[in-house]
């Protein structure tokens, strides 16, 4: 069965705080990568919080699961939702084709899932301890 499937990102990196008015998550773009779609796009700044993810809100979700959801088998698209600053919302149709830094190799899709499963479990358990 070949080889899996070459991950990548859209060339933004991602910062995460909470909400103080909600206690959720907020996750914002810290940078964008030169060269990068989503620095081709043009539509992106430092500081913009991300809304949604393929049409599906996302608003409130920790950076740790984001990070299964956005990156994908390079050359597809993904289309982000973004609030700026301004209070305008914009939704992007960017092409997964960086590289993530500072890894030799990106994550395969098996080991995504993997990961997705590993926070799934710690999550269940986490609500068993309450």
């Amino acid at each position: 069965a070949g080889q899996p499937p070459d991950i990548r990102g859209v060339g933004i990196t991602f910062g995460q705080e909470t909400d103080e008015l909600t206690g959720l998550y907020r996750v914002f773009v810290s940078r964008v990568r030169e060269g990068s779609s989503a620095a081709q796009s043009g539509q992106i700044a430092a500081g913009d919080t991300l809304i949604s993810v393929a049409g599906q809100n996302v608003y409130g979700q920790s950076l740790a699961t984001l990070r299964t959801t956005i990156p994908g088998p390079a050359m597809t698209a993904v289309k982000l939702g973004f609030q700026g600053g301004d209070g305008q919302r914009r939704e992007i149709d960017l092409v997964r084709s960086t590289a993530r830094e500072g890894r030799r190799s990106n994550p395969t899709l098996k080991q995504i899932q993997q990961q997705q499963i590993q926070q799934q479990r710690f999550a269940q358990q986490q609500q068993q301890q309450q």
